[in-house]
């Protein structure tokens, strides 16, 4: 939830009425698993084109 801070919990409603405003309402991140494994917090993550 994009609303919530990760550390504290605490809300950030405007945060999702600026998301919507700006992206039609639409907002997330599409993927592919090119190496299984797992992802931790800290680790490098590459945008390929």
């Amino acid at each position: 939830m994009i609303i919530l801070d990760p550390d504290t919990a605490e809300k950030t409603p405007g945060l999702l009425k600026q998301v919507a405003q700006a992206h039609n309402g639409m907002a997330g991140v599409y993927g592919a698993v090119l190496v299984e494994g797992t992802l931790r917090k800290g680790d490098p993550v590459e945008l390929l084109d």
